[in-house]
């Protein structure tokens, strides 16, 4: 496997998104790099209607089991977490490029309450299932990277309808 660049890596997969939404009939346009939780502005010609999307990229990381591959999405201290919230504006596109000569993307649309709710699941497991040497309320006090595994967005999978464009 190739070595590529994260940021180009987050590129290819901001403009494969943008591709797969032009060929469904919809203008999909990048946004510059520092505008914030915004990658693409996509519109519908049919309707209208217009939303802005987060797109998340991740190469596959592990060949044995690659659904336990994530996305980091948030860092917070998970006590304040409900104050987050409204920092997910808008749906999210997680593209996940398997490893191979010719990689062929998945792509995962998830609307940004699903985001959010799958980022917190995510915490009650790790507090749940793993082995901590301090209380649970130590470790809530901390910053700390929530993220969402590959297999919990599989029911998600090429979901475009989940943009609300139609």
């Amino acid at each position: 496997m190739t070595s590529v660049d994260k940021a180009l890596v987050g590129q290819y997969g901001v403009y494969h998104v943008a591709s797969l939404l032009c060929w469904k009939g919809y203008n999909a346009v990048p946004t510059s790099r520092n505008t914030k939780a915004v990658d693409l502005i996509v519109h519908n010609p049919r309707n209208d209607k217009s939303v802005g999307i987060q797109v998340k990229t991740l190469r596959q990381q592990r060949k044995r089991d690659p659904s336990k591959d994530g996305y980091a999405i948030i860092n917070v201290i998970p006590e304040k977490m409900n104050e987050v919230k409204d920092k997910f504006s808008n749906p999210f596109v997680f593209v996940y490029i398997p490893t191979g000569e010719k990689p062929n993307p998945r792509c995962f649309i998830v609307p940004k309450e699903d985001v959010f709710k799958l980022c917190k699941e995510q915490w009650e497991r790790y507090v749940r299932e793993s082995k901590h040497r301090e209380s649970t309320n130590e470790i809530a006090k901390r910053r700390q990277v929530l993220g969402i595994r590959v297999k919990e967005l599989e029911s998600y999978e090429n979901k475009w309808d989940q943009l609300g464009l139609e």
